[in-house]
């Protein structure tokens, strides 16, 4: 039986603090692999042995060690990264709301920049507890000039900044995390529609009195 958990400081203390909770037989931290994105390999290592867990409300399942590692180091691999870079993330939803005002989805919950060793994404999750949704977009896709804007050689703060810098109406073609009603309003307040007269004389009428 394997214990599969994460930690946001050392395996070291998080086992030595597990055996101090009235275990009688200590833990044996097995293998530990450092990931930028720590909730979701987590996450997908209890669904993929969902069918041997001990209890729903527990960490432990029916498998062998060597199933276990290998599992994890399959499911790290996309995200796995030096230890010093293993704190990836940062939530920006509050920053994004004290920027820009109450424009945002109602139903968001949390907003990060997730940097990896390979990209760097922005992570929304929604909903209610009972029904969460969880969306990775990569930000690959929006430029400075000729660069890209969002590289995971810059950190996941620095990456975090460039992203509240990038201005409500770039939030708007580059994200779905503006709230249909406020989209639409800034976008129409970056394109206005033309005056009804320079409409007819585009058309090959007369201009209408003033």
């Amino acid at each position: 039986m394997v214990k599969i958990g994460l930690t946001r400081r050392s395996t070291e203390r998080r086992v030595s603090k597990l055996y101090g909770t009235g275990r009688a037989v200590p833990l044996v931290a097995l293998w530990d692999e450092y990931v930028s994105d720590p909730d979701y390999v987590e996450s997908a290592l209890h669904n993929h042995f969902a069918e041997s867990r001990v209890n729903s409300r527990r960490e432990f399942f029916y498998v062998t060690p060597k199933v276990a590692i290998a599992a994890l180091i399959k499911e790290a691999g996309p995200y796995r990264v030096e230890p010093f870079r293993a704190q990836g993330r940062v939530e920006i939803l509050p920053e994004l709301q004290e920027t820009y005002g109450a424009i945002f989805r109602k139903d968001l919950t949390s907003v990060e920049v997730l940097v990896t060793q390979e990209s760097v994404l922005l992570v929304t999750t929604s909903g209610t507890p009972a029904d969460v949704a969880v969306l990775r977009s990569n930000l690959d896709f929006i430029y400075d000039d000729d660069e890209p804007l969002f590289t995971p050689e810059l950190s996941a703060n620095e990456n975090a900044q460039r992203f509240l810098d990038l201005g409500e109406f770039t939030l708007v073609m580059t994200t779905d995390l503006v709230s249909a009603a406020d989209a639409n309003r800034i976008y129409r307040e970056q394109n206005p529609s033309p005056p009804q007269h320079e409409k007819s004389a585009a058309s090959g009428s007369e201009p209408p009195p003033f």
